[in-house]
């Protein structure tokens, strides 16, 4: 015996009896939508493995990497060469400073000794003064 639908109730039924149906070959479909896009993600045009691309890939950023790091620990160092650096000019300068205070001082001295030279002769040998 075969029932009929006779009414939208009956319709309702056979359509809840056959959704998970539906929604079962709907969700089949999407999952092999996205199975063909991600197997197009990831297939190579050439001849070689993903994975093997990938590990030469990680290969080559670990070599710049340590490069990057060999030059910051080079910077570092050029860091601190600067500082003594910079150091020793300020002491070379103060230094310098410092000499040339003391050769202004001995200057002056030296040219207060010439004048009471130059007065002391000019006093007790006039005669000989006027060479000076």
């Amino acid at each position: 015996m075969t029932q009929d639908a006779n009414d939208w109730f009956d319709i309702g039924a056979y359509f809840l009896i056959a959704l998970p149906g539906i929604l079962a070959a709907v969700f089949t479909w999407r999952i092999k939508v996205q199975a063909n896009e991600i197997r197009d993600q990831v297939t190579n045009d050439h001849n070689t493995n993903l994975r093997d691309d990938i590990d030469r890939l990680a290969a080559r950023v670990e070599v710049a990497v340590a490069a990057v790091e060999g030059l910051a620990r080079q910077r570092d160092q050029d860091a601190l060469a600067i500082v003594d650096l910079d150091r020793r000019t300020n002491r070379i300068g103060e230094e310098v400073r410092t000499d040339r205070a003391q050769l202004l001082k001995v200057q002056a001295d030296l040219y207060q000794l010439e004048a009471g030279a130059r007065r002391v002769v000019t006093r007790y040998h006039p005669e000989e003064g006027e060479t000076l």
